[in-house]
């Protein structure tokens, strides 16, 4: 089923067996437009967008996740158009730029624009930080569409978008260029959370989440100070163990030391252990298009546990065991920090040990706590004082 034509422009109701078409991998949406091949003005790229435009939010996180993390043919392609889509939630009016750059021509890969005079940005997306950035470049392109006055000097800036990786490595790249007092960095988590925050202050107007994005402070520590002035301050981790917040579960992409993208990363790694395509279903909970698999992933940044070991944490809750319970394979997947180790332990193991595990419980909720630790004789779970650890070996998943 390579096309569907005639019901292209309302494809986010089109379903196929076993998964509505927004629950496949982008890479596999892709295909399904024109030819499935990246082209300025093609079928594949115009469908592609306007899908883009109608699917939620959550989705278009979840592609971009697949953007940065997997290598396909267009990853790169596809992660522009849905920045570009970014921009216009944003409240700007969007220029999309080419895929591939042409000959005296500008090659940004989008132009967002603001109206009654507001900043305009020229924008070029990027993966990760691996690639080289020509700031002089960028430089010609904000110069190139001054000159053929579709955006103004005083009122316009560049916008780098980039996928993962760090934000300083992109900046110290730009440092003595002619582009360095003109341009903004910004990953894609960072917009994602901007939109947010424009979701929740409409009230302000658009033109003030714009000037957010403007060439001063770093977008996220913008993004926390509008928060803190909503009174929603972030407050700084404290440099002990975890204590676990009423939210643990919820997988947010603007979570610094453990991201959506770890959890993608998971996924796939399981989902190849298992044999079985595993897509996210709600919060940390994975199954299979058959519903018989069922597996809630855990990711944990690492901990020092002492003679240069470390150890990592995670709350098993009896929300996570009920999720779990209709599912006829099912287990949990403890990911330890970003493509390090994950333990696939099954529920009927976790039954089996649950008892000698430390606990939490307030009163209004509880959960075990999961602690893996690294030892000279491989990775054990922590138990109860006079409870020998547990060896975590068997259930050690390899990429």
């Amino acid at each position: 089923m390579k096309r569907l034509r005639g019901q292209s422009k309302t494809v986010p109701g089109v379903g196929f067996p076993g998964r509505n078409i927004v629950d496949k991998r982008i890479s596999q949406i892709i295909g399904i437009f024109g030819d499935g091949k990246f082209s300025d003005g093609n079928e594949t790229s115009e469908e592609l967008r306007h899908f883009l435009s109608q699917v939620s939010k959550e989705h278009l996180k979840t592609y971009a996740i697949q953007c940065v993390n997997e290598k396909f043919d267009g990853n790169g392609f596809a992660l522009q158009d849905i920045v570009n889509e970014l921009g216009k939630r944003l409240g700007f009016d969007i220029e999309h730029g080419r895929y591939r750059g042409v000959p005296g021509k500008p090659g940004h890969d989008g132009l967002w624009l603001a109206n009654n005079g507001g900043h305009s940005f020229v924008v070029e997306s990027k993966v990760t930080d691996s690639f080289p950035i020509k700031g002089n470049e960028l430089s010609e392109y904000r110069e190139k569409l001054i000159e053929e006055k579709r955006i103004g000097k005083q009122n316009s800036s560049i916008l780098l978008v980039y996928g993962r990786g760090d934000r300083e490595r992109l900046v110290s790249q730009l440092i003595g260029s002619a582009v360095f007092a003109s341009i903004q960095v910004v990953s894609v988590a960072g917009l994602f959370d901007l939109l947010d925050i424009k979701e929740n202050i409409e009230k302000y107007g658009v033109r003030t989440v714009h000037d957010l994005l403007k060439p001063v402070l770093t977008v996220e520590k913008s993004i926390d100070f509008v928060r803190a002035c909503m009174g929603q301050e972030i407050k700084p981790a404290k440099k002990t163990e975890p204590q676990e917040s009423a939210k643990k579960d919820k997988v947010a992409f603007s979570d610094k030391s453990v991201s959506d993208a770890d959890y993608e990363y998971w996924s796939g790694v399981v989902s190849k252990k298992m044999g079985v395509d595993l897509h996210k279903k709600k919060g940390v909970l994975y199954d299979s298009d058959d519903n018989k698999v069922g597996v809630v992933i855990m990711v944990s940044k690492s901990y020092k546990a002492g003679k240069g070991k470390r150890f990592f944490w995670y709350g098993v809750h009896p929300k996570h065991l009920d999720a779990l319970s209709h599912y006829k394979n099912r287990s949990f997947a403890f990911g330890c920090g970003r493509k390090e180790s994950v333990f696939v332990l099954p529920v009927a193991e976790f039954e089996n040990i649950k008892g000698s595990l430390g606990t939490t419980d307030t009163g209004k909720r509880m959960y075990w706590h999961v602690k893996i630790y690294e030892t000279d004789k491989g990775p054990k779970m922590s138990t109860r004082k006079g409870c020998e650890w547990i060896s975590m070996a068997p259930y050690l998943v390899g990429e």
